[in-house]
């Protein structure tokens, strides 16, 4: 997933308006579903998410070998 986005944008300084392009972080919303049950939704960039789910799942308690858990990422509009 691409990590990064190019955006058209007005630039607003003390010299005044300047139309530019600039790359923005995107970002997706995670939900973590752990035994068919919502556990959490976060807004994260898109990478690496399989650890931050691990990760948010293994800092709640939570043994994710003995639980059912998927992964659901979606590009957050």
């Amino acid at each position: 997933m691409n990590t990064i986005e190019r955006f058209s944008m007005v630039r607003i300084s003390e010299e005044g308006e300047n139309d530019t392009e600039d790359i923005i972080a995107s970002e997706f919303s995670l939900t973590i579903i752990l035994n068919n049950q919502e556990l959490a939704t976060l807004l994260c960039s898109p990478a690496n998410l399989k650890y931050l789910a691990i990760g948010f799942v293994r800092g709640k308690k939570m043994n994710i070998y003995t639980n059912r858990w998927r992964v659901v990422a979606q590009k957050h509009e």
